[in-house]
């Protein structure tokens, strides 16, 4: 179902006292719609994404720092949305936004220490509104991002070969991880789930496709979003927290 506020996903009832999780982020919020919806259904809750009504594309209001009436107007709405809603899920491709490096693996450049820190300070910031405003809220870490997406490889290295390693993805996330696991210890309330426990085996060795019956089925995508395969196992982790 489609309305002008976002999308209704999972379990659809006319019923009053459906439990229920608002869906926040970006589009690494919206690529768990469709797993996530698959495991609504089986326990009878209720998803909903507001999806870019709020202030535009700006999905967690983090350029923003300078605009406080905007700011103010998306805190206001999350405030609202959440009186309605048992659970607060939040998806947020937070490695692009606080390295500036649109894929890890081929961009060179990205943000400068001081941005880094800048940007760090401003999902800390709004990571710590979003825990007041509920009693159970779940935050989905970083996604590794893939090396093996076709244009990617045409576009920066044509020829080389580039492999996903733990290393790769621990450096350019590092500081977030570290702030994750911070705040996940300090509020009871808050729930990490880190989808490198998922996409990295026992030897830290990347995970691109699952194989069942003969059949190898992606884990992404592109290089940074999940496929419904590769997103079902965290969507099941959500459900296993609420």
């Amino acid at each position: 179902i489609v309305e002008d506020s976002g999308y209704y996903f999972g379990h659809l009832s006319e019923e009053n006292d459906t439990k229920s999780i608002l869906l926040l982020g970006d589009s690494h919020a919206r690529m768990f719609i469709p797993s996530l919806s698959n495991e609504l259904k089986k326990i009878g809750y209720l998803g909903f994404h507001p999806s870019q009504n709020i202030i535009g594309d700006d999905d967690l209001a983090l350029k923003q720092v300078n605009k406080p009436e905007l700011l103010n107007k998306w805190i206001d709405e999350i405030k609202r949305l959440s009186k309605f809603y048992d659970y607060i899920v939040l998806s947020y491709r937070f490695t692009k936004f606080l390295n500036g490096k649109w894929n890890y693996h081929y961009d060179e450049k990205g943000n400068t220490p001081y941005v880094l820190k800048t940007n760090l300070n401003l999902v800390n910031e709004r990571l710590q509104q979003l825990i007041n405003l509920s009693d159970n809220i779940i935050v989905i870490g970083p996604v590794p991002e893939s090396a093996a997406w076709g244009p990617n490889l045409n576009r920066y290295r044509f020829g080389k070969v580039l492999t996903s390693k733990y290393n790769k993805y621990y450096n350019e996330n590092k500081e977030l991880l570290g702030l994750l696991n911070t705040l996940e210890n300090n509020n009871e309330n808050l729930t990490i789930i880190l989808p490198e426990d998922f996409l990295f085996d026992e030897n830290r060795s990347f995970k691109e496709f699952s194989y069942s019956n003969g059949s190898m089925l992606p884990y992404f995508y592109d290089d940074d979003h999940l496929s419904i395969t590769g997103s079902s196992k965290i969507s099941k982790q959500i459900i296993k927290q609420i």
